[in-house]
């Protein structure tokens, strides 16, 4: 599985694992530089401050313009107006929290971690290269568990079933044997053979198998 680098672009800082290493779901493995990200929090942060206050002020005039309409002091036109301005900067402040919370999102991006346990099989960027969007600096395999996928001939699948167990050798791996389980028999042969393609799950705790 890839560990891409989301939505954000930037310079990558910091490596923090390489090819072979175990990692763990969640753990850090790289940082993007996250200056630019920091500072556009800041400003979402601070556009949010100042329309929270622009809302507040409105919603207090909308209040005391209504009380003038009660006592009849006040048109039902400015009593509108002061409606509408209270309802758009009430919706400016709802735009702000959705602008900071995605720049809180892309700030949190700039730290990427292992979408899964496994082992790192690739390191694609190295400190100081760029990250553009959709980048992809990782992949990591999990090997805790592997499918075979074997051809045998149509006329042995009346003897096979789901669960059933299977026993294998590998080349390079002498006579050790490794065992799994049927857990799904494609239904059509495969095109230009009499074969029907069978897939075998095996643990594979200890690694062993790559």
């Amino acid at each position: 599985r890839h560990a891409p680098q989301d939505d954000i672009a930037g310079e990558v800082a910091e490596v923090l694992a390489r090819e072979g290493d175990a990692v763990k779901a969640g753990q850090l493995l790289a940082r993007i530089d996250a200056v630019e990200y920091q500072a556009r929090l800041e400003e979402r942060r601070g556009t949010l401050e100042a329309s929270r206050a622009q809302a507040k002020f409105a919603e207090q005039s909308r209040r005391k313009y209504a009380d003038l309409l009660a006592k009849k002091f006040l048109s039902e036109t400015a009593y509108e107006n002061s409606q509408t301005n209270a309802n758009v900067t009430e919706g400016q402040v709802r735009t702000a929290e959705a602008q900071l919370a995605l720049a809180r999102k892309s700030l949190e991006d700039t730290q990427v971690r292992a979408p899964i346990a496994g082992s790192i099989s690739e390191r694609a960027l190295q400190r100081g290269d760029k990250a553009a969007v959709d980048t992809r600096l990782f992949t990591i395999v999990d090997l805790s568990r592997l499918e075979l996928e074997a051809p045998v001939p149509a006329s042995e699948v009346p003897n096979l079933a789901i669960g059933q167990q299977v026993r294998f050798t590998v080349e390079g791996y002498g006579a050790k044997e490794f065992a799994g389980a049927i857990v799904r028999i494609n239904p059509a042969t495969q095109p230009g053979t009499r074969s029907i393609l069978l897939y075998v799950e095996i643990p594979n705790p200890d690694q062993a198998l790559k």
